[in-house]
């Protein structure tokens, strides 16, 4: 709907995911190894019905921001995890995550300390303060001690009995380990429900905490391209690249404001958004349409049942490749982007007007036929998310890996592109 937003950008947030054992293998939060991140995708399926989205709606398949998995390293660091959970008494707050409730994470709430006790966290709790180091007054959402670990957070832990147990908002001493001791009392979002004074709370900056633990910390677009490099493969799809977008209807009118921007390359010597980035830019984004039988083309008298897409309707979509007749999900061992071909028939009838894309793929399991007249071009695309600090250089399209017989046309900017 118009001034709606559909996204699953990360683009300025750095995110836990998962863990690493001996930081060479990538558990994700089930504890299974993975090969490559989650991709970002959204859907909008109406396999039988009409999908339209409105002017004045933003769909946000942006590139950016980062993915972080931690591994706990005892020893001369320290032989207690003390980011380990909540069963403590332990919980993170992190500047700008306030007034919402935490994020569900089935590993990070379900961490303990080594008593096995459960997580005692409850959904929407937060904790009221006064002006503590560099945090401002007011409510932060109590989030898994895990996100401490984040840039800015704090580790925060109720004192308990002694002199400090019973302090006002605003009450603040600086500790010698550099620390916090400071008054605050839990509330829960959306309710009067709070504790009826406050009491002494210990705050501990992310880095300060560190020194009792020895986390190291991996980042995902290194990690996974170093893993690929290792093999010869391609990299998976990264946090720095663009989303995938699938339509899947038997018509659609698409007016939304649609943004597959990657995010930009980082200049030589400097970071951007993520640890060990190196200045290649991202990936743009993938535009995927399925129906039994597909038309682009303008003309009315579409038979029923075959889903019509305008050709300026796909052109001005900004997605950096654009695929009709199928879907591309995840990638083979030599990291080709798998396509799986789920059209009958595609036909374009463009009666002399252009459909443009970077890179455009046909597919069908019987025919991709091209009426007279019809006229297609791979032209550059400006994919890149220039906010982000770079050049705009685009990166190479991938090759496809195709399950499945039939036709399949491509065309596209890069000479490399291979099926």
């Amino acid at each position: 709907r118009s001034g709606s937003l559909t996204s699953v950008s990360s683009s300025g947030l750095t995110l836990p995911y998962g863990s690493t054992q001996n930081t060479n293998v990538w558990l994700d939060t089930l504890g299974n190894v993975i090969a490559a991140p989650p991709e970002k995708t959204i859907t909008l399926a109406a396999v039988t019905g009409n999908v339209t989205t409105q002017s004045g709606a933003r769909v946000d398949l942006s590139g950016g921001g980062a993915l972080q998995a931690y591994e706990f390293v005892p020893g001369p660091g320290g032989s207690t995890d003390v980011f380990a959970g909540t069963a403590g008494g332990a919980f993170a707050i992190v500047p700008g995550q306030a007034g919402a409730a935490a994020p569900f994470d089935r590993q990070q709430w379900g961490l303990t300390q080594p008593v096995a006790s459960s997580p005692n966290l409850g959904i929407g709790q937060q904790l009221q303060i006064g002006d503590v180091d560099r945090l401002k007054a007011g409510s932060y959402t109590l989030l898994p001690a895990r996100y401490a670990l984040l840039p800015g957070a704090y580790l925060v832990r109720p004192v308990g009995t002694g002199a400090n147990a019973g302090r006002d908002l605003g009450f603040t001493v600086a500790q010698d380990d550099g620390s916090f001791i400071s008054g605050a009392r839990r509330t829960t979002i959306g309710t009067v429900w709070a504790d009826p004074q406050a009491s002494a709370w210990r705050f501990t900056p992310s880095a300060v905490a560190r020194r009792s633990s020895e986390i190291v910390v991996s980042d995902a677009a290194a990690f996974f391209t170093a893993a690929a490099a290792a093999t010869g493969a391609s990299p998976a799809r990264l946090p720095f690249d663009a989303g995938t977008l699938n339509l899947q209807a038997s018509t659609a009118t698409l007016f939304a404001d649609l943004n597959f921007a990657a995010q930009a390359a980082a200049q030589p010597g400097t970071q951007v958004g993520t640890e060990g980035r190196d200045t290649a830019a991202g990936r743009g984004g993938e535009f995927n349409v399925v129906a039994k039988d597909i038309e682009i083309s303008q003309r009315s008298g579409v038979a029923s049942g075959t889903l019509q897409i305008r050709p300026e309707q796909l052109s001005r979509t900004g997605a950096a490749s654009i695929l009709v007749g199928g879907v591309r999900e995840g990638s083979d061992a030599q990291g080709a982007r798998v396509l799986k071909v789920g059209a009958d028939r595609v036909t374009v009838d463009t009666a002399g007007t252009t459909l443009s894309a970077g890179d455009l793929v046909l597919a069908a399991r019987d025919h991709v036929q091209l009426n007279a007249g019809t006229r297609l071009a791979a032209t550059t695309t400006s994919t890149i998310n220039t906010s982000a600090n770079a050049a705009t250089a685009e990166a190479p399209a991938p090759a496809l890996s195709v399950i499945g017989d039939g036709a399949l046309l491509r065309i596209s900017a890069d000479r490399d592109a291979a099926v």
